[in-house]
């Protein structure tokens, strides 16, 4: 598994996540399709370092696209 840390732009508040979000370690600490309901959350999970499977993002991306 190759992780790439996230950033606030590839998270939408009040919408269900595209992919797994994991610790820098690989650890899972959201599901996909869990919710981040608030910006204070979201600050929280980023200050904390939040990443996911490079494969999950391109798959939700080709999803969203195609």
């Amino acid at each position: 598994m190759q992780l790439l840390k996230l950033v606030s732009s590839q998270i939408k508040l009040g919408a269900p996540l595209p992919f797994n979000v994991r610790d820098e370690h690989g650890h899972l600490l959201l599901a996909a399709a869990q919710v981040i309901h608030s910006e204070r959350m979201l600050e929280a999970l980023l200050a904390r370092g939040i990443h996911a499977d490079v494969e999950e993002i391109k798959r939700s991306e080709e999803r969203r696209v195609g």
